[in-house]
């Protein structure tokens, strides 16, 4: 090999040896932030950050597939990417929580309601989209795992019902499981935990299966152990039932005993600073009052945010018509 002289004109191509392992990698990576519909080449290197499940859909067209993908790049831009049908099923397979891509030749399209995103922007991946996984672990190491923006139990008194909102709380009460029937005539699981941080509220979270079981069964025997432990929730959804509660959807990340500088403080704060016994005002139907019972988890709903909800996220948690 001559290698000399790498200063004229035509440098040699490089053709995906070793060499390019670096982090000036030959792909020119975008920032999320910066995607939109005017772009014709562009790649992402993101982390997924939900649960990556494919879900069935029931329209007047038929039955079909989706899948919903939350991206996180190292500067922390966020933005969903959906697909469909037999990409759905292909990529369902090729995505993995917590793991690092390279995204590119997607479509970009707006997003219907800007209340349920990050971006203004959503990535539509289709049969001609490319996705890559970033094996090498430099690549992937300046991108968070979870990107919380919390919001005070307080504060959310004010945000409107069907809202995505980060609390980070303690969890004070866990309630037992209990099985509701769907609209469709399937069942599910739901579970309701109380939660309070030092805004001095405390709120109903409404846990739906999956996390109802995993999540919500680990916590239950937390708390019958005694421990009180913090839980970070990401994409919890607002409701508003004899006051307002947050319920898990299929995009809601719930992480115990989070690695957050806002865990740590909650942590003394319940322990030491008089958190477990401080008066909190609930703001949930019975004062944040704890168990599974009743309708307090139920959600009433119009025709048409529901048509957008379902097609965002899947028809669950169950509803009632208004």
């Amino acid at each position: 090999g001559g290698g000399g002289g790498g200063g004229g004109d035509n440098p040699a191509p490089n053709y995906g040896g070793g060499a390019v392992a670096r982090n000036d990698a030959p792909v020119r990576i975008s920032p999320i932030s910066s995607l939109n519909p005017y772009q014709n080449r562009w790649t992402i290197r993101a982390r997924v950050t939900n649960p990556v499940a494919l879900r069935t859909y029931h329209n007047a067209r038929g039955d079909g597939k989706v899948l919903n993908v939350e991206l996180l790049d190292a500067e922390g831009g966020e933005i969903k990417a959906v697909a469909f049908g037999d990409s759905a099923e292909r990529f369902a397979d090729t995505f993995q929580q917590g793991r690092v891509y390279d995204v590119s030749k997607g479509t970009l399209t707006a997003v219907r309601n800007p209340k349920y995103s990050n971006h203004q922007y959503e990535i539509k991946l289709d049969h001609n989209s490319m996705i890559e996984e970033c094996l090498d672990a430099g690549a992937g190491s300046g991108i968070k795992r979870v990107n919380y923006v919390f919001r005070k139990i307080s504060d959310v008194e004010a945000i409107p019902a069907g809202a995505m909102v980060d609390v980070v709380a303690v969890v004070h009460s866990v309630g037992d499981v209990s099985t509701v029937m769907k609209r469709d005539g399937s069942e599910t699981q739901k579970r309701s935990v109380v939660l309070r941080d030092d805004s001095g509220a405390s709120i109903e979270l409404t846990m739906w299966a999956p996390h109802a079981m995993d999540v919500g069964g680990k916590l239950e025997a937390l708390v019958g152990n005694g421990e009180h432990p913090v839980l970070a929730i990401k994409n919890g959804r607002v409701g508003e039932f004899q006051g307002k509660n947050i319920g898990t959807v299929g995009t809601s990340n719930v992480d115990i005993n989070p690695d957050v500088e806002e865990g740590a403080k909650l942590r003394h704060w319940y322990d030491e600073g008089g958190g477990a016994t401080a008066e909190a005002r609930g703001l949930s139907g019975m004062g944040g009052g704890g168990g599974a019972g009743g309708m307090r988890g139920d959600r009433h709903v119009s025709i048409a945010a529901l048509k957008e909800e379902i097609a965002l996220q899947g028809a669950s948690p169950p509803f009632w018509v208004a």
